[in-house]
Formats: structure tokens, sequence, C-alpha cells
């Protein structure tokens, strides 16, 4: 649950308004039933594509050279 958890503090807007970050689990639960399973599904995308980390081996030699 924590890996699910932890992405959502990054959220800071939705459909244009304020989303303060979560620091109890009723608020966390709130901003995922606000987020809903797409918001939620959209935010885990977002994660991984820019901290997953690279996936093939030539991706992975790219990174390692960079």
């Amino acid at each position: 649950m924590f890996a699910m958890v932890l992405p959502l503090i990054y959220v800071t807007e939705i459909d244009g308004e304020l989303a303060i970050p979560p620091i109890n689990k009723l608020q966390i639960e709130g901003l995922i039933c606000r987020l809903g399973e797409d918001g939620v599904n959209a935010v885990m995308m977002g994660v991984q594509e820019h901290f997953g980390g690279p996936k093939t081996e030539g991706e992975q030699a790219d990174a390692i050279k960079k």
C-alpha cells in the first residue's frame, strides 16, 4: 500500500483545482476517491514514466552512459 500512497503526495492539482498533499489516512482515502481509478492509474503511470527506470538492455546501457 505504501508504494501506491507515496506518489499521491505529489499530486498538486486535479482538473485545475488545488490538491493539498494528504497527511493522514482519512485524507489519503479522500484523495483516492477524488482521483478515482483513472486518476490513480494516471499518477502511477506518470511515476513509472518519469522515475521507473529503463526497461530494455539498450535503455539500461544508455542510462549508464549518461
